[in-house]
């Protein structure tokens, strides 16, 4: 009876898929576990703090730094030597014209942790996060940005004193990480 009670159990977790509490756009695919969304906001409540050194647990190479986290901590002084991978985020405006905002991916161990020490300055204004799922505005934030379809990893937000930090994991890990509570446009 126990073993056949811990296969159900076992069999619910692989199975069980987490779901955002609203209606994704027509193309838009998650497909995550609940267990991996709780693994991740496990690992963002641990690691995302105002320390350039635990910071390393979430970072690893590539890392997408959106446009609106962008914006924020391209100016650091510890960017002295700015990332090699700079792009631009085109965004529609809805009436046939695009918005471009600039981003970068973090590809060196040198630009990670310039990365790093700039978000850790960041954090370190924004006091205690709380991690959740995100809502919806933000999910369309990210959503306006992404260049594909398909989100793999687990979405998971950790809201500050005025920023909400937008994380996308891959394989454990923070593979693209922005800031969606100051940014004004959709997809």
């Amino acid at each position: 009876m126990k073993k056949h009670t811990a296969i159900v159990i076992l069999m619910t977790c692989v199975l069980a898929h987490a779901e955002l509490p609203f209606k994704l756009p027509p193309n838009a695919k998650y497909n995550v576990s609940a267990e991996t969304i709780a693994m991740a906001k496990a690992a963002l409540s641990t690691n995302l703090v105002s320390d350039a050194t635990t910071l390393t647990n979430l970072f690893v190479s590539p890392t997408i730094c959106g446009p609106g986290l962008w914006h924020i901590l391209k100016d650091s002084p510890h960017f002295s030597k700015p990332p090699t991978a700079k792009s631009t985020a085109r965004i529609p405006t809805g009436d046939g014209k695009f918005l471009e905002f600039p981003m970068a991916t973090l590809l060196s161990a040198e630009e990670l942790a310039s990365f790093r020490m700039a978000l850790a300055d960041f954090l370190g204004s924004q006091g205690v996060l709380k991690v959740r799922e995100p809502n919806k505005e933000e999910f369309m934030k990210y959503w306006a940005v992404i260049p594909f379809d398909e989100i793999t990893g687990p979405l998971v937000v950790a809201e500050g004193k005025d920023a909400s930090i937008f994380c996308q994991f891959e394989k454990g890990k923070v593979f693209w990480i922005d800031e969606v509570k100051r940014m004004q446009f959709k997809k």
